[in-house]
This record gives structure tokens, sequence and C-alpha cells, in this order.
């Protein structure tokens, strides 16, 4: 939902706390997604109410399936509000999942102080400080317990507070060296005067401090693989990642940022699925624009407006009922939220994921998105392009091959269990999308980059994926990095 851009700035003027709302569940709307564990009690959405009852332990414990990233909570005040009504006692808690001294996992729990229910609704709240945590997740919860103890629970709501008017803006999200380097990583930081920050990682906190100009310093430690920081401090947090890549990768990627032609200072837009929004911070956005900056005096800035189960329909409705104040769907306009204020320079086009997926029921032979529909709706999405952005330079991307053995092997897992499965990654309809993309760029006079080809022939292809076999993994992010780089 929120909008990055590769520094992943946060700049809030004013000076009051901000609330950013992350679960809503108001029950007359049956937006609940909330469960009792097993083994304490019940929980069901009726008559316009989540209706609990606690288990033989006269105790219930609420859920919910979302679990809260750090980069959602991390260095903030996050609570939970519940309106209830009933018997018993009810308060908010927060489970957090956090690597152990022994290098597993423990789950500390925070509860708030309970509240007797009546026959009257009553508010409910918990608020826990994280300004010195680092969860791997975060889960909230309510608690529910007496002899008897029943509940009617009209709405909860959970957000996290940021403290506006502080500002948090790292040199980069994402700086990568080759493997085997010695030294450490000097990576500054532009934050409030006199700032006092915690530098979180694997749950331990390092104290960093601004000077009077607002500037600060972080030396990190040439690790191998990937680390993952989160930089906290007053109400806000952002996270930046380090990778040790293979030397000869990181010279490809550096000398194919090098010879780049973008024209500085650039301004690239990225319209994409689930591949451009999972791993922010770090995946192949996050990657080029590392490699560009450092190879270049002015800036180059990427504005990610990738968003998970994006296809060209969805992006082409957002697109258009972003210019419409008075629509009541929400979710096309405040995805998009502030996409028309930047003159960009380039457009990069990155779907056919979800558009090319297939349905079980129909032999896997009916895509998401018909293909018969596939050209229309591509001219009807270059046209708003051009339309609503008639300056940039749009770069239509070909979607990516899949791990199509781990596709097989995931279907047919779920049909045991469920009569429907959607399969992604089938050759036949990703090449026919391909070659749709293709035909749109030059009707259009649009650059094409066949990511498609490179990646059905990469000789270690299911490496290019993680369990699933359709998201990048590491590799993935700097394969399609360096795919793009070389012809930009």
């Amino acid at each position: 939902m929120n909008r990055y851009i590769c520094m992943l700035l946060v700049v809030f003027a004013g000076l009051a706390l901000r609330a950013e709302v992350l679960i809503d569940s108001v029950f007359t709307k049956n937006t609940a997604n909330w469960y009792a564990l097993k083994n304490f009690g019940t929980a069901k959405t009726e008559n316009g109410m989540l209706k609990l009852l606690p288990g033989a332990k006269n105790e219930l414990r609420l859920a919910n399936w979302k679990r809260i990233s750090p980069a959602e909570c991390a260095g903030k005040t996050i609570k939970i509000t519940a309106v209830a009504k009933g018997k018993g006692t009810l308060n908010g808690a927060f489970v957090l999942t956090v690597k152990s001294v022994s290098g597993g996992r423990s789950y500390p729990r925070f509860a708030g102080e309970a509240v007797v229910l009546g026959n009257d609704f009553v508010t409910v709240e918990h608020s826990l400080d994280l300004s010195k945590h680092l969860p791997i997740s975060l889960e909230p919860r309510l608690e529910l317990k007496g002899s008897g103890a029943q509940a009617e629970v009209k709405s909860i709501k959970v957000e996290v507070f940021t403290v506006e008017g502080a500002k948090l803006i790292p040199e980069s999200s994402y700086t990568a060296y080759p493997a085997g380097s010695s030294g450490n990583i000097t990576l500054k930081l532009q934050t409030n005067a006199g700032a006092q920050l915690q530098l979180l990682v694997n749950d331990s906190a390092t104290p960093v401090k601004a000077d009077s100009s607002g500037n600060a310093v972080l030396n990190l430690a040439k690790n191998s693989g990937i680390t993952g920081y989160t930089i906290a401090g007053k109400g806000i947090s952002c996270r930046i990642f380090t990778e040790a890549v293979a030397p000869a990768e990181f010279a490809a990627l550096n000398s194919a940022a090098a010879k780049s032609s973008l024209t500085a200072p650039a301004k690239v837009l990225i319209l994409g699925d689930s591949l451009s929004d999972f791993e922010r911070g770090r995946n192949y956005v996050d990657q080029m624009s590392f490699y560009l900056n450092a190879n270049r005096k002015d800036r180059v800035n990427f504005y990610n407006f990738g968003i998970g189960g994006d296809d060209i329909k969805r992006v082409t409705r957002r697109l258009n009922h972003h210019f419409d104040p008075k629509s009541a769907d929400e979710y096309f306009q405040k995805r998009y939220a502030d996409i028309s204020k930047v003159k960009y320079t380039h457009i990069i086009v990155f779907l056919g994921q979800n558009d090319t997926k297939a349905s079980s029921k129909s032999g896997y032979k009916t895509t998401f998105v018909p293909t018969e529909k596939w050209q229309e709706h591509y001219a009807r999405l270059l046209a708003l392009l051009k339309k609503q952005f008639p300056q940039a330079q749009i770069i239509l991307c070909s979607p990516i091959h899949t791990n199509s053995a781990r596709q097989e092997v995931i279907a047919a897992a779920i049909l045991k269990r469920k009569d429907n499965v959607w399969k992604f990654g089938i050759e036949e309809h990703m090449e026919k999308y391909a070659a749709t993309v293709k035909a749109a760029a030059a009707a259009a006079g649009a650059k094409y980059i066949d990511l498609y080809t490179p990646s059905k022939n990469h000789p270690q292809l299911k490496d290019l994926f993680v369990s699933d076999g359709v998201h990048l993994s590491p590799a993935g992010e700097r394969f399609t990095a360096l795919q793009i780089l070389q012809h930009l």
C-alpha cells in the first residue's frame, strides 16, 4: 500500500502523531479474518458481530491471519482497539516472533490491561512500543477469559503510529559488494538534528546518534549472503539490505549499469505485480537503483508502484479510477495515490504472471485474463500511459519464465483437498503473452525487453525462484535486474 521510492524516503509534515490502519475489521461488512487458536474456544461472525466463546480452559485467544512485517511496525507504536460487550474480561495483546539466542525462534507476548465486559459496548485498547524490538513478524490478538465468559465484538482495528515531522532517509536501501571482499560498508543517513536512532538486527539494538545537521553514519560489516537491518527512531523506521554477490555477477551488473543510456536525472515508474512488489528494499528495482547510481553523478530515481496480484486489467482500471475522486472503489484510488505527481522519463511495465495463470477446471486452457483480450487490454493500457505521461519512454517487459516443475507439484497437492487450482507459468500461455507484449511494443513505438527467453534457457532455472516456483529468489532478483539494465 505504501509508495516506495528507491531511497525509501519517509518525511512527514507537522509535529503530531500520525496513524496508519493495518487491519480494520467491521463485522457488519464480514471482513473478519480473525480466528480462535486451536483448543481456545470458537469465533464466528453472526448478525454483524464476531461472537467469541471460550473453550474448556475458560479462555479464548483470537488471532488474525495477517502477520505484520518488520517494515510495517519496527520502531513504531502499534495499537489494537476492539469494541465489545458480554461477560468476562477482554484484553488486547501482541505476540512477536523473534530470533532466540540459540538461533531458533521465540515468541514473547505483550498483553494489555484486561477490561471487564458488561451489557453495554466498551472500548478495549492496548499499545506496544516497538522502538527496541525487531520482530520477524507480529501477531495481533484479543484474549477473553473467565468462567462463563462470552463476548460480541463489533469491530477490531490495528494501527501503527509515526511521529510527523520526523525524517529518515538512507543513502540507499540496498548495497551490494563482491563476495569475499574485506572491510566495512559506510552508509549515510539523513534524519532530524540530534536524533537518537536504533540499528536493529537479529533483535539486538545498537544506538546511532545524528549530529547537529541531522547526519548519521552506519558502519556495517560485509557479511556473506543477504543481511537486513532496520533503523528506527522518532516513531519511524526504514529497512536497508546488504548483499555479497559473486564477483563475476557483481561485475556484470556494474558493467550493464555503467553502459546504460539513461539520461540523468531520470525518473522511472515501475508498473508490475508481486514480482515488483515483494522483497521491497532489495528486489530487482532496488538493485537497478544501486548499480545505476553507483556509476553516475546525477541520480536515477525509481518509483515502484508494483502491486501483488495485479494483472493488466487491474492496472488499467486503477489508472482510470485514480482520476475519479467520487469513485466508491477506494482500492483503485489509494494504491496509486500520487502516481501522477512526478514527471517520469521512463515507464517500465512488467506484468503477465497473473494474466496467464490458468484454472484446472478448464483443463488449464482458460487464462485468468482471456487470451483473446490481451491485445485489446495492452492497447488500452498504452493509450492511457501515453495520455497521462506523454513525455515518458515506455518499456514493456515480457513475463519471466517460472519453475514449471515446482508448479506441477504444488497444483497436484492442492487438488487433493480442493476442486480447483490456478497454475502459473504454463509455457503455451506465457509464450503467447510474450508475443502479444512484443507486438504491442512495436505498434506503440515502445521498447520491448524479452525476459521470457533468457529465463527459459537459464541453466539453473529453478534457482531463480523461491519454493512456490513463481516469485523471485535472490538469484532471480539479480537475474531480472541484469536483464533490464542491459536494455536501458
